[in-house]
């Protein structure tokens, strides 16, 4: 007998948990696979006065991404980058440069899945100008400096999952 009333109250425990927490009687595991492309928008302004190399910069998931048509990832989430180069317009025409590479994204779930991918931009090329101005007229053209250059917030950065991530749809 007190066995058949032990298996009563566990069915009636779980049932009980059931009703009162269904996510946890739903929650299904979902892979995001290798290679999902992810779209994301900068949160801020980026320029080589502001960027340092190895400092992370704060990106948004621009659009929902969807595995089996479930949400894994969702529009909004945040997403990190890391600046791998930031050069300032130097003289002689040298251009700036800002170059970065995604590292991760926030799933549904609130795991953080390795992205992959970088974005170069990279200024006006002025050194060709400059030597020519410094050959033909005078030294001073050697104080010329290459073109600036800036990632306005809202542009956009393209990258892929980097490993196939289990994550709770």
């Amino acid at each position: 007998m007190r066995r058949g009333s032990f298996v009563s109250v566990s069915a009636a425990l779980l049932v009980a948990i059931q009703m009162l927490c269904p996510s946890l009687a739903t929650a299904a595991i979902l892979t995001i696979p290798l290679g999902t492309p992810v779209s994301l928008a900068f949160d801020e302004a980026l320029t080589p006065a502001t960027a340092e190399v190895g400092s992370i910069v704060h990106l948004s998931v621009l659009q929902d991404v969807t595995v089996d048509g479930a949400i894994a990832i969702p529009a909004g989430a945040p997403a990190t980058a890391e600046v791998t180069r930031s050069e300032k317009p130097g003289s002689i025409g040298k251009p700036a440069v800002i170059s970065l590479e995604c590292r991760s994204v926030q799933a549904v779930d609130g795991t953080l899945v390795p992205i992959q991918g970088t974005k170069l931009v990279e200024g006006e090329n002025k050194q060709t100008s400059t030597l020519v101005i410094t050959i033909v007229c005078c030294i001073l053209g050697l104080f010329l400096k290459g073109g600036d250059v800036e990632i306005p917030a809202g542009a956009t950065m393209d990258c892929t999952v980097q490993l196939a991530t289990d994550i709770e749809a």
